[in-house]
Order: C-alpha cells, then sequence, then structure tokens
C-alpha cells in the first residue's frame, strides 16, 4: 500500500486532514484550507490509535502497523504488511466506519426511548478507498 497516497471526497477533489495534530492547527491558524491532505497513512494511524484493542497481541499488532505506516521503506510510502497484520488492520477499519447505532435507553422512571448514536471514525466511502489501497476488493 502506499501510505502517501491522498483521499478523495466524493466529487474526487482532494481535502484537509480531518483529524490535524494540534502542532498542524497551530501553524494554519485555524485555516482548514491550508492543512496537509488526508492520506491513507493518517487514516490508518487514527484509526489505530481509536481502537479498542481486547488484549496484549492487539497492542502489538497496532505498535508494528503504526511504526510501519510512520516509517516507509522508502520515499515513495510503499508499506508492506504481513498477512496477519494485513488482516487485523481490515478488522480495525470495519470497526472505525462510522454507522448509525440505535439504542434502548431506560430512563429513571422505568420508560423506554430509542436513542440514535454514532459510532466509528470515518465515513465508509473513506474506508473503502483505504481498504482497496490495502488490496481489498470489492465485497459482494
Amino acid at each position: 500500500m502506499n501510505v502517501n497516497k491522498t483521499i478523495k471526497d466524493l466529487r474526487g477533489s482532494e481535502y484537509p486532514k480531518s483529524i490535524p495534530s494540534d502542532k498542524e492547527r497551530e501553524e494554519t491558524k485555524g485555516d482548514i484550507n491550508k492543512l496537509p491532505k488526508e492520506t491513507v497513512g493518517n487514516i490508518i494511524i487514527n484509526c489505530l490509535a481509536s481502537y479498542r484493542g481486547t488484549d496484549k497481541r492487539d497492542g502489538f499488532y497496532i505498535n508494528s502497523i503504526a511504526q510501519s505506516v510512520l516509517n516507509p521503506t522508502d520515499e515513495t510510502g510503499k508499506v508492506e504488511l504481513k498477512d496477519k497484520l494485513n488482516k487485523f488492520l481490515i478488522d480495525v477499519l470495519g470497526e472505525m466506519t462510522l454507522i448509525k447505532v440505535v439504542k434502548e435507553v431506560v430512563a429513571k422512571d422505568g420508560t423506554k426511548t430509542k436513542e440514535d448514536k454514532l459510532e466509528g471514525l470515518y465515513a465508509s466511502w473513506v474506508i473503502s478507498q483505504v481498504l482497496i489501497e490495502l488490496g481489498v476488493k470489492e465485497e459482494e
């Protein structure tokens, strides 16, 4: 995969990072058009940072993938992951896909209501571009 590949919006245009660092925010003085463009690497790092792992193995995999993304093998941004890390990253990206969840909430008086909640980090069309870069074929 190429971690430097830019993500495009639904109109085919590049757009600024959606989760910039404090330093980037400070340097651009809040002007989002001056932010660096969103890339496959940014998306992966943000998803890994937000993922709630379940065991030590997850932490090891997260660190291994992050180090590969942050330190590509050459200046072109090419990164090759072992199959087990690639599979883990695909699972993480699936969990970080923004979805609407309807949950039943019980009030103190016992009444039940339904509440909409968004879970995930990025829209499906963003995650889809990263998955394509990882070599995942379209789901049927």
